[in-house]
C-alpha cells in the first residue's frame, strides 16, 4: 500500500526495524522515520493485545522525527510540544525567539506574555 511500509513480521503501519536488528522478532518493529511511537501500543501489538489504533503517529507540523524509534517529536527552534494523550502537538512562539526550549518535552512553552500559534 503507497505510504505504508513494514518490516518483515510488523504488521502495523509505518513499522520497521533498526539496523542490525534481528528482523524476524516483533520486538524489534518500531516506527519508522517521520513517526513517533506509542510505546503503549507497540507493547500491546508485541503480545497481540493490540486490536485496532495506530502503534505510529505522524510528527505534527513544525516538528521533526529524524529517526526511527523515537517516543516524541523532537523540539525545533521557535517552537514547543504540548502533548493530549499520547498525541503530540507543536505550536510556534511568537516571535519564535522568546520560545522556552527544553530537553523535556513537556516543559516547552512561550516566555510569558507572549503569544503562540498552532501549527
Amino acid at each position: 500500500r503507497k505510504g505504508q511500509s513494514a518490516c518483515d513480521v510488523c504488521s502495523f503501519e509505518h513499522g520497521t526495524s533498526p539496523s542490525g536488528a534481528a528482523r524476524d522478532t516483533v520486538e524489534a518493529c518500531v516506527c519508522g522515520e517521520g513517526f513517533y511511537t506509542d510505546r503503549t501500543a507497540l507493547g500491546l501489538w508485541q503480545r497481540r493485545e493490540l486490536s485496532g489504533g495506530p502503534v505510529c503517529h505522524k510528527c505534527p507540523s513544525g516538528s521533526v522525527c529524524p529517526t526511527a524509534n523515537l517516543t516524541h517529536p523532537t523540539q525545533p527552534d521557535g517552537h514547543y510540544l504540548r502533548q493530549t494523550g499520547v498525541v503530540w502537538t507543536a505550536y510556534k512562539c511568537i516571535p519564535a525567539q522568546k520560545c522556552m526550549a527544553t530537553e523535556d518535552p513537556t516543559a516547552g512553552r512561550c516566555a510569558e506574555h507572549f503569544d503562540e500559534e498552532f501549527l
